[in-house]
């Protein structure tokens, strides 16, 4: 019965309240290819992807088609996963309200690693933007790392390899408990 009225009560929280603790982590996109989250393939998607937002197409490969977004959009608690972990990790504002992180595009979910394009309304922002940056062999034109991120939700599995060994708990990044591990296989 009190889990029932507890259940009852959380749906009509605001979603602030009902997605107070992060539950993920963001990365570059240089850091996720480096450490396996992304793959050149994935890569040349999320370049097709982050070049026809602004209808450029002569910064995209002619020859490369790119896989449809699956999901071809996102679903309003993953949002609100991916802007809790904004406001504590990014910005370090954990009463932060939602709907100051706005989220301009979703460039596509790799292997459990969401690609967004995200920024607040908090700040003012001169954002450095690079004309050309390469990672692997795919080149990004006008490209900032500030927004283009990648979100990926922690998880409590059993990391295994020779590179690393323990529990990811889904606690603070900062626990001293905590073993990240940044590997293809046992990356949490």
């Amino acid at each position: 019965m009190a889990i029932m009225g507890t259940v009852m009560l959380c749906t009509g929280c605001a979603p602030e309240r009902r997605y107070s603790e992060s539950v993920g982590s963001f990365y570059s996109l240089d850091e996720a290819y480096e450490n396996g989250l992304l793959t050149g393939d994935d890569l040349k998607n999320i370049a097709c992807y982050f070049h026809s937002r602004n209808g450029e197409t002569e910064n995209t490969d002619e020859v490369f088609t790119p896989n449809p977004k699956m999901p071809e959009s996102l679903e309003q608690k993953i949002q609100y996963k991916i802007k809790r972990t904004y406001l504590n990790e990014i910005i370090n504002m954990p009463n932060g309200a939602f709907d100051q992180v706005i989220i301009y595009d979703y460039f596509g979910t790799y292997n459990d690693s969401i690609v967004v394009y995200i920024s607040d309304t908090y700040y003012a922002y001169d954002y450095v933007t690079e004309a050309q940056h390469e990672i692997g062999d795919v080149c990004f034109h006008d490209y900032c790392s500030a927004v283009l991120r990648v979100w990926r939700e922690k998880s409590k599995q059993k990391c295994e390899s020779d590179r690393c060994t323990g529990f990811w708990k889904g606690s603070k990044a900062n626990d001293a408990m905590n073993v990240v591990c940044l590997r293809k296989s046992c990356f949490i």
